[in-house]
């Protein structure tokens, strides 16, 4: 339970040191919404995850800081996940389109914000 994930934060911390272990729990999130969407065969699910993935792995070769990146990566994920919910309430009705755009566009600001480079 939620003590069992404290506890093991904890261990990560003492073992990988801080930055390293908010790296880690930042990048399992994204791991389990990858699957999520992956599992929903939701298209923009996975484009979105699959590139947060890939900027993930592109950080550890540079030493597993996020630095102020963590605040833009957790702003697009509420900003993504919000998107999504607002369009599943609005399945099957007219203008749901504006959602798809809107998905496209919180990737596109995704990778402006977060080059993989």
């Amino acid at each position: 339970g939620e003590e069992d994930n404290v506890k093991s934060n904890q261990n990560r911390s003492l073992t990988f040191g801080t930055d390293t272990a908010e790296f880690m729990n930042l990048f399992e999130d994204i791991q389990t919404k990858f699957d999520v969407a992956t599992a929903e065969g939701d298209q923009y699910g996975v484009a979105f995850y699959t590139y947060l993935l890939n900027y993930f792995e592109a950080k550890a070769r540079r030493g597993f800081r996020l630095g102020s990146d963590k605040e833009i990566i957790n702003e697009k994920v509420k900003s993504f996940e919000d998107t999504k919910e607002k369009q599943a309430a609005w399945a099957n009705k007219p203008g749901l389109g504006v959602y798809e755009l809107l998905l496209t566009q919180v990737i596109d600001e995704c990778k402006g914000k977060l080059p993989l480079e």
